[in-house]
């Protein structure tokens, strides 16, 4: 496998278009790509335990309440996440960022750990945290060797250059896409 998207816990449980665009685009450029939807996971997750999704994942995502059976509960979910994308053996992970508030827990509680678990494979993250409140957020994850490169903007060319390339400058800025009707 050449890469797998995750779609990190975000605060609305809806599907997101973007990381199926890439999905689609990085196949129609011959990589192959599996998309996990962490944040589906996690709201059946809560469902299962009669939780409320929205409220356990402000807990994983900044930290607030988070008890030691909660943050036990969450570091258990991380493993088996882990362990799913072991499975494909991916050169490349990509990580989805919807939220604009993630915090240290985030990082605590959802990237380190895979970094941890992948050390030598490179880790890509973008999304509209990087561009939206907090565009020095990539920075700070690239500094604290949680990913190793973040595209901020449009990324359907983006992906592939680097994938091709197997570099990105992280300060180059992104143009926009010129007709999205080219992407599958």
């Amino acid at each position: 496998m050449d890469i797998v998207i995750i779609i990190l816990p975000f605060l609305y449980l809806q599907p997101l278009a973007g990381p199926a665009i890439l999905k689609s685009n990085l196949e129609k450029h011959g990589y192959s790509c599996k998309l996990i939807d962490w944040n589906f996971k996690l709201s059946k997750h809560a469902e299962s335990q009669g939780i409320s999704w929205r409220d356990y994942v402000l807990k994983c995502t900044d930290g607030k309440d988070l008890s030691s059976d909660g943050n036990d509960e969450l570091n258990s979910m991380i493993q088996i996440w882990i362990d799913e994308i072991k499975q494909y053996n991916p050169k490349w992970i990509g990580l989805s960022f919807n939220n604009i508030k993630y915090h240290k827990a985030t990082e605590e509680n959802l990237l380190l750990p895979l970094r941890q678990a992948f050390p030598d494979i490179k880790i890509v993250g973008g999304g509209s945290s990087f561009i939206l409140e907090n565009i020095e957020y990539g920075d700070e994850l690239i500094e604290k060797n949680y990913i190793d490169y973040c595209i901020k903007g449009e990324a359907e060319e983006a992906i592939i250059q680097l994938l091709k390339n197997k570099t990105w400058n992280n300060q180059t800025p992104m143009k926009r896409l010129k007709n999205i009707d080219e992407y599958p």
